[in-house]
């Protein structure tokens, strides 16, 4: 009877003791003690060691440093765990904290965690240029820098950035322009993104777009040193017109001079004439849009090493005045800095002066680029063609009765 008794009191023991132990081991904790969050969201998980039999509500308290939908948005305030629509995972998305470094605490079914709430970066944005243009179609780039020393800010996830037009366009979207891809992706690792803006036609007077991004200060975002990009469209007589281009043969040399005009010695002496060497190059950098130059013939006596220049108007005429040729239409470029004397010796006080440009293929079917020299005032030759009135009285002047001067530049490889 006494060995009945213990073994029932035995029993009796493992049975509490057996049900103690399953109270204690059901617990819940979080994935993490410590997560750390500065720029987009985290996600915190809440566990279980057990199976609930039926779903268990789990609320979350927060606390800590940093204020709730001021520093920090949450997906939920609650947990579930077990039943049909389990919720296991909340997520923490950072917002704009630029203050200081805070920290967020979650408690839930007796865990906690802690977030650490990293302070922001404020940013600036810059396009690559201030100025495009925009032939058939063109990539714009925006950049991230770091305002604190305006080094590349790095994406620590991949982070979209908008584009839009500003109201100082006159082109309007739609109708003279698309863009491709108004959102893009600075991916994880890397500070830029780029837009495809492709041109749908050209309207005299409707062909400038100014570009912004759709990022605020409130979020953290200043402008760089260019917070807009101007783009301009060019006519459809050129569409490629950016690089370095060298020269691929001059129409107007002296034996044409010679053939149409009857001209030679001192009206011809000092014409320029055919040099490979000499590069054209056309950029877009800090000032804007630019021609460099490095010559070796005698147009450096019109052309400059540098100028700055801006997309003008259409112009159509018939290169070869009065001897027949086909009507050309090309776009004017307003170069700010010429000799418009085309001399050696005697530089014009006036350097403001036109150019006209046009792609044309090759018989290979390359594009080149047709450049018109179209308005100048010469002083080293051509004096008599001066004195017969062949040069209009305004800008550009030289566009009647074949005073052009035509190179045609081959794109360098």
């Amino acid at each position: 009877m006494r060995k009945l008794l213990s073994l029932m009191l035995l029993a009796v023991t493992v049975l509490f003791t057996a049900c103690g132990s399953d109270d204690e081991a059901q617990t819940v904790s979080f994935d993490k003690s410590v997560y750390a969050l500065t720029d987009g969201s985290v996600s915190v998980t809440l566990g279980a060691n057990f199976t609930p039999g039926q779903a268990q509500d789990y609320p979350v308290t927060f606390g800590g440093t940093a204020v709730k939908d001021k520093d920090y948005t949450v997906s939920g305030e609650k947990y579930v765990l077990g039943g049909a629509s389990p919720i296991t995972t909340i997520v923490i998305t950072a917002k704009n904290n630029f203050d200081s470094d805070k920290t967020i605490t979650m408690t839930a079914g007796g865990a906690t965690t802690t977030i650490k709430l990293g302070k922001r970066e404020r940013m600036l944005y810059s396009f690559s240029q201030k100025t495009y243009l925009l032939g058939d179609e063109v990539e714009v780039e925006i950049g991230l820098l770091k305002a604190s020393d305006g080094s590349k800010y790095v994406a620590t996830q991949d982070m979209n950035v908008s584009i839009e037009p500003d109201a100082s366009s006159t082109a309007v979207e739609g109708t003279h322009y698309t863009i491709e891809n108004k959102t893009a992706t600075i991916a994880a690792g890397k500070s830029s993104c780029k837009f495809k803006i492709k041109r749908t036609q050209y309207e005299e007077g409707k062909s400038t777009i100014v570009l912004k991004p759709a990022l605020s200060e409130e979020d953290g975002f200043v402008g760089g040193q260019f917070p807009t990009a101007t783009v301009d469209i060019i006519g459809s007589y050129v569409t490629d017109l950016m690089g370095e281009w060298t020269v691929y043969k001059v129409v107007n040399d002296k034996d044409y001079w010679n053939t149409w005009w009857s001209l030679s010695g001192d009206e011809v002496k000092n014409i320029p004439e055919f040099n490979a060497n000499d590069t054209y190059t056309f950029s877009s950098d800090n000032d804007g849009l630019t021609l460099a130059t490095s010559l070796q013939s005698g147009y450096k006596n019109y052309f400059r090493d540098k100028s700055a220049f801006t997309i003008d108007k259409e112009i159509t005429f018939r290169p070869g005045g009065d001897f027949g040729m086909d009507k050309v239409t090309l776009q004017l470029l307003k170069l700010e800095n010429v000799n418009r004397y085309f001399s050696a010796s005697q530089v014009s006080e006036d350097k403001v002066a036109y150019v006209g440009v046009r792609n044309i293929k090759d018989d290979n079917g390359e594009t080149m680029l047709d450049l018109f020299i179209l308005d100048y005032d010469p002083k080293d030759f051509f004096s008599s063609l001066v004195e017969w009135g062949c040069f209009e009285p305004t800008k550009p002047t030289a566009t009647m009765s074949s005073m052009q001067f035509e190179l045609i530049l081959k794109k360098k490889k």
